[in-house]
């Protein structure tokens, strides 16, 4: 999907997009676990729809997270 790799481009520098998928597989298996995310310790709240739906947030508790660090 188109609409896909156009996100990853906002989100990410380009040079490591082709690293990306891999870790957004990684980040769902060990941080964004379907039954429990464990959104304190996840450096994508800035960009994440369920992060603000579940805390009724308009922005992320910590912005300041640079996730191309």
């Amino acid at each position: 999907d188109r609409s896909v790799s156009r996100g990853l481009g906002d989100v990410y520098k380009r040079q490591i997009i082709p690293k990306a998928h891999h870790w957004l597989i990684l980040h769902g298996r060990y941080v964004c676990k379907a039954r429990r995310p464990d959104c304190l310790n996840c450096y994508l709240t800035g960009v994440c729809r369920y992060y603000n739906r579940a805390t009724g947030n308009s922005a992320p508790a910590d912005s300041n997270k640079d996730i191309n660090d």
